[in-house]
Protein backbone atom coordinates (compact mmCIF):
# COMPACT_ATOMS: atom_id res chain seq x y z
CA UNK A 1 0.00 0.00 0.00
CA UNK A 2 1.00 3.06 -0.83
CA UNK A 3 1.16 6.50 1.47
CA UNK A 4 -1.00 7.98 -1.04
CA UNK A 5 -3.43 4.84 -0.91
CA UNK A 6 -6.91 3.89 0.38
CA UNK A 7 -6.64 0.44 1.75
CA UNK A 8 -10.09 0.21 2.95
CA UNK A 9 -11.20 1.04 -0.75
CA UNK A 10 -8.81 -1.20 -2.73
CA UNK A 11 -10.21 -4.26 -0.27
CA UNK A 12 -13.62 -3.85 -1.33
CA UNK A 13 -15.14 -6.61 -3.38
CA UNK A 14 -15.93 -5.74 -6.93
CA UNK A 15 -19.69 -5.37 -5.83
CA UNK A 16 -19.38 -3.05 -2.87
CA UNK A 17 -16.87 -0.76 -5.22
CA UNK A 18 -19.79 -0.23 -7.24
CA UNK A 19 -22.30 0.41 -4.58
CA UNK A 20 -19.76 3.11 -2.66
CA UNK A 21 -21.18 1.87 0.74
CA UNK A 22 -21.70 5.01 3.63
CA UNK A 23 -19.75 3.99 6.95
CA UNK A 24 -21.74 5.07 9.89
CA UNK A 25 -20.19 4.50 13.25
CA UNK A 26 -24.10 4.72 14.34
CA UNK A 27 -24.91 1.67 12.14
CA UNK A 28 -22.76 -0.24 14.42
CA UNK A 29 -24.25 0.88 17.63
CA UNK A 30 -27.46 0.04 16.61
CA UNK A 31 -26.54 -3.59 15.29
CA UNK A 32 -25.42 -3.94 19.50
CA UNK A 33 -29.25 -3.08 20.34
CA UNK A 34 -31.88 -5.41 20.52
CA UNK A 35 -34.56 -5.60 17.58
CA UNK A 36 -37.39 -6.12 19.74
CA UNK A 37 -38.10 -6.49 23.41
CA UNK A 38 -40.56 -6.02 26.10
CA UNK A 39 -40.78 -4.54 29.11
CA UNK A 40 -41.03 -6.37 32.35
CA UNK A 41 -43.05 -5.13 35.60
CA UNK A 42 -39.50 -3.90 36.97
CA UNK A 43 -38.35 -1.73 34.78
CA UNK A 44 -41.77 -0.29 33.89
CA UNK A 45 -41.91 0.62 37.95
CA UNK A 46 -38.31 2.04 37.65
CA UNK A 47 -39.06 4.18 35.08
CA UNK A 48 -42.25 5.49 36.48
CA UNK A 49 -40.22 5.95 40.22
CA UNK A 50 -37.58 7.84 38.69
CA UNK A 51 -39.23 10.00 36.93
CA UNK A 52 -40.42 13.59 37.33
CA UNK A 53 -43.73 12.82 35.54
CA UNK A 54 -45.11 9.82 37.36
CA UNK A 55 -46.38 7.38 34.38
CA UNK A 56 -46.09 10.18 32.08
CA UNK A 57 -42.21 9.16 32.21
CA UNK A 58 -42.65 6.32 30.58
CA UNK A 59 -41.61 7.58 26.90
CA UNK A 60 -39.70 5.73 24.28
CA UNK A 61 -37.11 8.36 24.59
CA UNK A 62 -36.73 7.50 28.23
CA UNK A 63 -37.15 3.22 27.30
CA UNK A 64 -34.31 3.87 25.25
CA UNK A 65 -31.96 5.85 27.30
CA UNK A 66 -31.95 3.36 29.76
CA UNK A 67 -31.65 0.29 26.94
CA UNK A 68 -28.53 2.49 25.52
CA UNK A 69 -26.92 2.88 28.93
CA UNK A 70 -27.24 -1.28 29.54
CA UNK A 71 -25.74 -2.05 26.37
CA UNK A 72 -23.22 0.14 24.88
CA UNK A 73 -20.11 0.20 26.81
CA UNK A 74 -19.95 4.13 25.74
CA UNK A 75 -22.85 5.29 26.19
CA UNK A 76 -22.01 8.06 28.56
CA UNK A 77 -19.90 8.98 25.34
CA UNK A 78 -22.25 9.37 22.84
CA UNK A 79 -23.48 12.85 21.63
CA UNK A 80 -26.97 13.68 22.20
CA UNK A 81 -27.67 14.36 18.67
CA UNK A 82 -26.20 10.53 18.03
CA UNK A 83 -28.54 9.54 21.02
CA UNK A 84 -31.24 11.06 19.15
CA UNK A 85 -30.70 9.08 15.91
CA UNK A 86 -30.33 6.20 17.87
CA UNK A 87 -33.83 6.80 19.84
CA UNK A 88 -35.28 7.60 16.33
CA UNK A 89 -34.47 4.21 15.37
CA UNK A 90 -37.44 2.44 17.57
CA UNK A 91 -41.02 2.87 17.80
CA UNK A 92 -43.25 2.22 20.61
CA UNK A 93 -46.02 -0.43 21.37
CA UNK A 94 -48.78 -0.21 24.33
CA UNK A 95 -50.93 -2.67 25.47
CA UNK A 96 -52.87 -1.75 28.68
CA UNK A 97 -55.73 -4.40 30.07
CA UNK A 98 -59.18 -2.77 31.37
CA UNK A 99 -58.11 -3.10 35.00
CA UNK A 100 -54.44 -2.57 34.74
CA UNK A 101 -52.64 -1.82 38.27
CA UNK A 102 -49.53 0.45 38.74
CA UNK A 103 -49.08 0.59 42.13
CA UNK A 104 -46.45 2.58 43.18
CA UNK A 105 -46.66 2.60 47.04
CA UNK A 106 -46.32 -1.61 47.19
CA UNK A 107 -44.42 -1.79 43.80
CA UNK A 108 -46.67 -3.41 41.75
CA UNK A 109 -47.44 -3.73 38.33
CA UNK A 110 -49.79 -5.83 36.66
CA UNK A 111 -51.48 -5.74 33.30
CA UNK A 112 -49.08 -3.40 31.23
CA UNK A 113 -47.59 -4.27 28.41
CA UNK A 114 -44.79 -2.19 26.67
CA UNK A 115 -43.40 -2.91 23.45
CA UNK A 116 -39.67 -1.29 21.95
CA UNK A 117 -38.91 -2.19 18.61
CA UNK A 118 -36.73 -1.64 15.78
CA UNK A 119 -37.95 0.50 12.47
CA UNK A 120 -34.60 0.68 10.77
CA UNK A 121 -31.46 -1.33 10.91
CA UNK A 122 -29.29 0.68 9.47
CA UNK A 123 -29.26 4.61 8.79
CA UNK A 124 -29.85 5.70 5.45
CA UNK A 125 -27.26 7.14 3.22
CA UNK A 126 -28.91 10.49 2.28
CA UNK A 127 -29.35 10.34 7.41
CA UNK A 128 -25.51 9.30 7.09
CA UNK A 129 -24.04 11.93 4.68
CA UNK A 130 -25.85 14.43 7.06
CA UNK A 131 -23.16 13.57 9.96
CA UNK A 132 -20.08 13.84 7.83
CA UNK A 133 -17.54 16.19 9.98
CA UNK A 134 -20.73 17.51 12.35
CA UNK A 135 -18.95 15.95 15.47
CA UNK A 136 -15.26 18.07 15.10
CA UNK A 137 -17.23 20.95 13.74
CA UNK A 138 -18.60 21.61 16.36
CA UNK A 139 -15.23 21.84 18.53
CA UNK A 140 -13.83 24.04 15.64
CA UNK A 141 -16.63 26.43 16.57
CA UNK A 142 -14.77 26.60 19.69
CA UNK A 143 -12.00 27.84 17.89
CA UNK A 144 -13.22 30.92 17.06
CA UNK A 145 -13.65 32.27 20.59
CA UNK A 146 -9.40 31.73 21.34
CA UNK A 147 -8.73 32.85 17.64
CA UNK A 148 -6.12 35.07 19.29
CA UNK A 149 -4.32 32.02 20.32
CA UNK A 150 -3.84 30.73 16.94
CA UNK A 151 -0.96 31.67 14.95
CA UNK A 152 -2.03 32.66 11.49
CA UNK A 153 0.20 31.30 9.77
CA UNK A 154 -1.21 28.13 10.76
CA UNK A 155 -4.47 29.09 9.60
CA UNK A 156 -2.89 30.60 6.36
CA UNK A 157 -1.30 26.85 5.78
CA UNK A 158 -4.36 25.14 5.75
CA UNK A 159 -6.42 27.87 4.23
CA UNK A 160 -3.77 27.02 1.27
CA UNK A 161 -3.73 23.50 1.48
CA UNK A 162 -7.64 23.81 1.06
CA UNK A 163 -7.18 26.38 -2.18
CA UNK A 164 -9.53 28.69 -0.22
CA UNK A 165 -8.39 32.14 -1.98
CA UNK A 166 -10.92 34.44 -0.91
CA UNK A 167 -10.74 33.26 2.28
CA UNK A 168 -6.56 33.71 2.01
CA UNK A 169 -7.20 37.56 1.32
CA UNK A 170 -9.21 38.25 4.65
CA UNK A 171 -7.23 40.56 6.62
CA UNK A 172 -7.23 39.42 10.16
CA UNK A 173 -6.69 35.97 12.04
CA UNK A 174 -10.26 35.86 13.76
CA UNK A 175 -11.92 36.90 9.66
CA UNK A 176 -9.53 34.03 8.25
CA UNK A 177 -11.02 31.72 11.10
CA UNK A 178 -14.12 32.30 10.39
CA UNK A 179 -14.24 31.75 6.64
CA UNK A 180 -12.04 28.67 7.19
CA UNK A 181 -14.49 27.39 9.44
CA UNK A 182 -17.44 28.26 7.10
CA UNK A 183 -15.78 26.54 3.93
CA UNK A 184 -15.27 23.56 6.04
CA UNK A 185 -19.10 23.54 6.98
CA UNK A 186 -19.69 23.69 2.96
CA UNK A 187 -17.60 21.41 1.97
CA UNK A 188 -18.87 18.41 4.65
CA UNK A 189 -22.49 19.46 3.57
CA UNK A 190 -21.67 18.94 0.37
CA UNK A 191 -19.61 16.54 0.47
CA UNK A 192 -16.56 17.84 -1.73
CA UNK A 193 -14.29 15.48 -1.46
CA UNK A 194 -16.01 12.57 -1.77
CA UNK A 195 -15.79 10.86 1.71
CA UNK A 196 -17.98 7.91 2.35
CA UNK A 197 -16.60 7.34 5.99
CA UNK A 198 -17.80 9.49 8.35
CA UNK A 199 -15.68 8.49 10.83
CA UNK A 200 -12.92 9.75 8.33
CA UNK A 201 -14.86 12.83 7.76
CA UNK A 202 -14.29 13.92 11.02
CA UNK A 203 -11.03 12.76 11.83
CA UNK A 204 -10.23 15.23 9.01
CA UNK A 205 -11.53 18.25 11.00
CA UNK A 206 -9.85 17.04 13.73
CA UNK A 207 -6.41 16.98 12.02
CA UNK A 208 -6.76 20.31 11.40
CA UNK A 209 -8.12 21.52 14.63
CA UNK A 210 -4.99 19.74 16.26
CA UNK A 211 -2.64 21.54 13.84
CA UNK A 212 -4.06 24.72 14.32
CA UNK A 213 -3.90 24.48 18.15
CA UNK A 214 -0.96 22.80 18.45
CA UNK A 215 1.46 22.79 15.58
CA UNK A 216 1.15 18.87 15.52
CA UNK A 217 3.32 17.54 12.64
CA UNK A 218 1.60 13.98 12.27
CA UNK A 219 -1.71 16.44 12.43
CA UNK A 220 -0.64 17.86 9.75
CA UNK A 221 0.69 15.34 7.72
CA UNK A 222 -2.27 13.56 7.74
CA UNK A 223 -3.86 16.40 7.00
CA UNK A 224 -1.98 16.47 3.45
CA UNK A 225 -2.04 13.11 2.83
CA UNK A 226 -6.17 12.95 2.65
CA UNK A 227 -5.57 15.75 0.60
CA UNK A 228 -3.54 14.37 -2.07
CA UNK A 229 -5.77 11.18 -1.90
CA UNK A 230 -8.42 13.83 -2.94
CA UNK A 231 -6.60 14.94 -5.66
CA UNK A 232 -5.03 11.53 -6.66
CA UNK A 233 -8.56 9.64 -7.16
CA UNK A 234 -11.99 10.07 -8.52
CA UNK A 235 -13.06 6.63 -6.25
CA UNK A 236 -14.82 7.41 -2.99
CA UNK A 237 -12.57 7.69 0.40
CA UNK A 238 -12.46 5.71 3.36
CA UNK A 239 -9.47 6.12 4.71
CA UNK A 240 -5.84 7.04 4.32
CA UNK A 241 -2.26 5.68 5.83
CA UNK A 242 -2.53 7.43 9.44
CA UNK A 243 0.53 8.95 11.70
CA UNK A 244 -0.34 8.48 14.67
CA UNK A 245 -0.83 12.02 16.83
Amino acid sequence: MGIFDDKVFDDMDFVSKLCEPVFNPLDEKLAKLPNEFTLDNKTILKLVSNGWDGPASITKENIIKLLMAKELDDYNSIRWEDRNQLIESFDIEFNIDENAVLDLENKTSDGIQIRIFKIRERFEEKDALKLLGSHELGNFRQLLYNWRDIPVERINEIIDHIGLSEVRKKRSARQKLRGLYSALGEIMKNNEWNIRDVELSNKVVKWIILYLKTGNGAALVNFCKFKMLTHKTENPIYSIDEEEV
